[in-house]
C-alpha cells in the first residue's frame, strides 16, 4: 500500500524562508561585503575551551570588512569575507559574543568563533619620526621632485619646483617660510616631496668618519619642522617603517648577511615598539632621534651605499619578535664579556624574555654598551659558525617567537 507524504505549506515555508536566508548572506558575504574590505586580518578558530583549532577547509579567510549591516539579517559585526566551496556546509566566522545572535538567525549555517590576531597592523601604527637635528639656527630643505608646503594642520602654502630651496626661519611663536611662491607664516612646517622623491636638509651636516667627503643629509618621505618641548627647533624625517629600517647604520655592510638579517628584526622589532609606546621621548615631536641613544640612522644615503644591509632587512621586511602577544623591546649592543646581562641587572624589573645567556663569540673581551639582549660581536660569531638569523635571534631573546606585522597600504 503506498502512502503520499505532504507537507504543510508553514513547513515549506519556514524552509524556504531558511534556506533563502543562508543563501542569501552567503551571497552577500561573498558579493557585497567582500568588495569592500580595507585592511587585511589574521583569523584563527578556536574551540570552546579557548584552544586554537584548525580552520575549515572549505573557509578560506580573506580581509577584514569594515563596522556594518550584512542584510537585515544581524547587527553591526565586523566580519571577515569568506569563500565557501560549492559543495561544502556554509561556515560563518563570527565574534564569540555574537555567536547566539547569529544561530537564532541562521540555525542552518554552522558557526566559527575567531580570535584576532595580537600582531600590530601597519596601517594603525601609522609612520615613524625620527627626530634628525635641534642644532640648526634655520632650516633650508629641496627635493628632488615637485614638493608641497603645508602647515602642521595639512594646510597647503606652496607648491614649488624641484631643485628650488627653502629657508625656515623660527622666530617666537612662528616660523618664517620663504618660498618662490611667497613668504608664509606658520607655527610648523610640513615639505612633502611627490611620491618617490626624497628631501634633502641643505645647511645639515652629518659626516662618517671614514669619509668626511660623505654627507648623510637626505631622507625619504617627509619632514616635520616644528618646536620641541625645550623650545628648540626639530626637524624631523616622516616615513614609513621599511625604509627607517635600511636607513639605521647600526652594522657594517660587510657583516655576515645572517647576522645582518637578525640585526633588522631587532632593530626594526625597537621601532615598533617604540611606535606602540611613544613614551620614551613624550611631548617631542619625533618618537625616536637618529642617535646611539635610540638608533643609529643615516637615512636614504646610507641605504644606497650599505646595499647588503637594505636587501637584509628587504628580505626580513615586517618581521617582529613577540612575546606571548606583546611586541618586545629588542634591545642590541656592541660586545660583552662572554655572557649577556638580564634586563633585571641593568635596569630592574623582569622580562622573561632578557634574561643573561653565554655568549661565546665574546669570551675574554670587555663588555660595550648594557649588555642586554644581542651582542653585536656574539651575532657575527653566531653567523660565522652558520646559524640563521632566526636561531640567532631566539637564542639571545629567551622565548621568542617572529611575527610578520599585517598591511594592506604600506611596504614594510
Amino acid at each position: 500500500m503506498n502512502q503520499e507524504r505532504t507537507v504543510s505549506p508553514t513547513v515549506f515555508s519556514a524552509y524556504m524562508i531558511s534556506a533563502l536566508v543562508t543563501m542569501s548572506t552567503v551571497a552577500i558575504l561573498r558579493f557585497v561585503v567582500a568588495p569592500h574590505a580595507q585592511a587585511a586580518a589574521a583569523w584563527s578558530a578556536e574551540s570552546a575551551d579557548g584552544t586554537e583549532v584548525e580552520s575549515p577547509g572549505a573557509v578560506n579567510v580573506l580581509e577584514q570588512i569594515q563596522l556594518g549591516y550584512v542584510g537585515e539579517y544581524g547587527p553591526p559585526l565586523r566580519l571577515p569575507s569568506v569563500e565557501v566551496a560549492e559543495t561544502a556546509t556554509p561556515y560563518l566566522v563570527v565574534r564569540d559574543e555574537a555567536t547566539e545572535q547569529w544561530s537564532q538567525l541562521l540555525p542552518s549555517l554552522q558557526l566559527v568563533a575567531y580570535r584576532s590576531s595580537s600582531v600590530p597592523n601597519l596601517d594603525d601604527l601609522g609612520q615613524m619620526r625620527v627626530g634628525i637635528t635641534n642644532e640648526l639656527e634655520t632650516v633650508q630643505l629641496s627635493s628632488n621632485k615637485q614638493a608641497q608646503v603645508e602647515s602642521t594642520q595639512g594646510v597647503l602654502l606652496a607648491t614649488v619646483p624641484k631643485g628650488e630651496v627653502i629657508t625656515i626661519t623660527p622666530s617666537t611663536n612662528t616660523y618664517t617660510v620663504s618660498t618662490s611662491q611667497g613668504v608664509f607664516s606658520m607655527g610648523g612646517v610640513r615639505f612633502i616631496p611627490r611620491t618617490g622623491g626624497v628631501v634633502t636638509v641643505e645647511n645639515y651636516e652629518d659626516r662618517p668618519g671614514w669619509n668626511t667627503d660623505l654627507n648623510d643629509n637626505v631622507f625619504r618621505g617627509r619632514v616635520l619642522v616644528a618646536r620641541g618641548t625645550d623650545n628648540t627647533t626639530w626637524v624631523v624625517n616622516v616615513l614609513r617603517l621599511g625604509p627607517y629600517v635600511r636607513g639605521i647604520a647600526e652594522a657594517s655592510n660587510s657583516s655576515p648577511v645572517e647576522y645582518q638579517k637578525a640585526l633588522s628584526v631587532a632593530a626594526r622589532t625597537y621601532a615598533v615598539y617604540n611606535m606602540l609606546h611613544p613614551t620614551k621621548h613624550e611631548g617631542e615631536p619625533y618618537i625616536l632621534d637618529n642617535t646611539s641613544g635610540d638608533q643609529v640612522y643615516r637615512g636614504y644615503n646610507l641605504e644606497q651605499r650599505a646595499e647588503i644591509w637594505a636587501a637584509s632587512a628587504r628580505s626580513t621586511s615586517k618581521q617582529v619578535l613577540m612575546y606571548d602577544d606583546e611586541v618586545i623591546v629588542a634591545p642590541y649592543f656592541s660586545q660583552s664579556d662572554g655572557r649577556t646581562r638580564s634586563w633585571s641587572e641593568v635596569w630592574g624589573g623582569e622580562y622573561p624574555w632578557a634574561v643573561s645567556v653565554s655568549d661565546p663569540g665574546c669570551e675574554g673581551l670587555e663588555l660595550q654598551g648594557h649588555g642586554v639582549g644581542m651582542s653585536g660581536k656574539g651575532g657575527v660569531y653566531f653567523a660565522e659558525e652558520g646559524q640563521m638569523y632566526e636561531e640567532i635571534l631566539t637564542y639571545y631573546y629567551t622565548g621568542v617567537r617572529l611575527e610578520t606585522l599585517e598591511s594592506v597600504t604600506q611596504a614594510g
